[in-house]
C-alpha cells in the first residue's frame, strides 16, 4: 500500500504519523510510506534580498527539522519512509505528489473550521480534496486506535460512491486490521428521511401528517432496501460479516452523531466532490459529517 503523509511544524500533523505507525499490520504488506512537507513560495522581493541559494538552504533545514520526529516515530514502528520537500501551494503540491507516486491513501490531520465557514474552505485539507481524487483519511485530535480490527462504519445511500468506499475497505484489509486471522467489525450506516415529520395544512390551517404510519414505514423500508441491497451483495460476495445501522433524520447530522457515540474507530464515506470553488465537498452530506465528526474520517473520492 502506498501512503502519503503531509506534515508541517504543528503538533497536530503528527496525528497522521501516529495513526500509520499504530497500524502495525501494514508492515506485513510491505507498505510504501512517503512524508511530504510543502512550504509556501517566498515572495520574489524577499528572496532577492536574502539570496535564492541561502533561502533554499533555510527551506531545506526547515524540512529536515519537520521530518526528523516523524521519521523516528515511523522507524520505531518498523516503517521506513521516504521524504518529499516541495515549494508552492501546499494543497496543490500534496495532490500533485499523490498523483505522481500513485498513492493509495493520503493521511493528514485537520484543524477543521466550522460548518458555517465551509469546514475546509481555504485550508490545506480542502485544497487537497479539491485537487486530488486520492482517498483521504482526515484525523482530528482522536487518539490513534490500536485495536485489531478497527470498528468501521461505512455510510451508504445506494449511490456508486458508497459502494466504492466498500470496495476500498475490502481491498486494503490490512490497514483496517482484519484478514485471515481477524474478523472485521463493519457497520453499514444508512439514514432515511423522517417521513413522519412531513406535514401540510388542512382546510382549517391545522398541520396534518402527509403520510400515514403505514405509508411512512413502507417508504422507509423501500429506501433502506434500495440503499443496502448493493452493499450487502458486495460484502456477502467477499464473505465478510457486517451489521446494519438504519437511522432517520438529517443524514449528515445522524451519521456524525453515530460516529461520535464511541461505537466506531473509523468512519468511511464516498463523496463526488465539487471542485475548489466550493471547497471540494461544500454543501454535501460529507461536508456536514466532517464538520461535526470527531472520529477519523476516510473520504473516498474515486467512483
Amino acid at each position: 500500500m502506498r501512503i502519503l503523509i503531509p506534515i508541517d511544524q504543528s503538533k497536530s500533523s503528527l496525528a497522521a504519523v501516529n495513526f500509520v505507525a499504530s497500524r502495525r499490520a501494514l508492515v506485513d504488506t510491505d507498505p510504501n510510506v512517503r512524508l511530504i512537507h510543502a512550504q509556501r513560495q517566498v515572495p520574489r522581493d524577499i528572496w532577492l534580498v536574502v539570496g535564492q541559494g541561502k533561502l533554499r538552504k533555510i527551506q531545506d533545514r526547515t524540512a529536515e527539522r519537520v521530518f526528523k520526529p516523524a521519521l523516528r516515530t515511523l522507524a520505531d514502528a518498523g516503517l521506513a519512509a521516504q521524504t518529499i520537500s516541495a515549494i508552492g501551494v501546499p494543497g496543490e503540491e500534496i495532490a500533485r505528489a499523490a498523483d505522481k507516486y500513485r498513492v493509495d491513501l493520503i493521511v493528514m490531520a485537520a484543524r477543521g473550521l466550522t460548518e458555517a465557514k465551509g469546514l475546509f474552505l481555504g485550508s490545506v485539507t480542502g485544497s487537497v480534496l479539491a485537487h486530488s481524487k486520492t482517498p483521504l483519511l482526515i484525523l482530528r485530535d482522536h487518539k490513534a486506535p490500536k485495536k485489531r480490527p478497527l470498528r468501521i462504519g461505512i455510510a451508504v445511500d445506494g449511490s456508486k460512491y458508497g459502494l466504492t468506499a466498500i470496495r476500498y475497505v475490502l481491498k486494503h484489509t490490512s490497514l483496517f486490521g482484519f484478514g485471515k486471522d481477524a474478523e472485521p467489525a463493519i457497520r453499514l450506516i444508512h439514514v432515511t428521511p423522517n417521513y413522519a415529520s412531513y406535514v401540510a395544512g388542512d382546510i382549517s390551517g391545522m398541520a396534518m401528517p402527509v403520510y400515514s404510519a403505514e405509508e411512512t414505514e413502507a417508504m422507509r423500508a423501500a429506501e433502506c432496501k434500495a440503499a443496502l441491497d448493493p452493499a450487502r451483495t458486495l460484502l456477502n460476495k467477499a464473505s465478510v460479516e457486517f451489521e446494519e445501522i438504519t437511522l432517520s433524520g438529517n443524514a449528515g447530522d445522524q451519521i456524525a452523531a453515530y460516529a461520535n457515540s464511541g461505537k466506531l474507530d473509523l468512519l468511511v464515506m464516498g463523496s463526488h466532490g465539487r471542485g475548489a470553488f466550493t471547497a471540494a465537498i461544500f454543501g454535501s452530506v460529507a461536508t456536514r459529517v466532517a464538520a461535526k465528526c470527531r472520529t477519523p474520517l476516510l473520504i473516498i473520492r474515486r467512483a
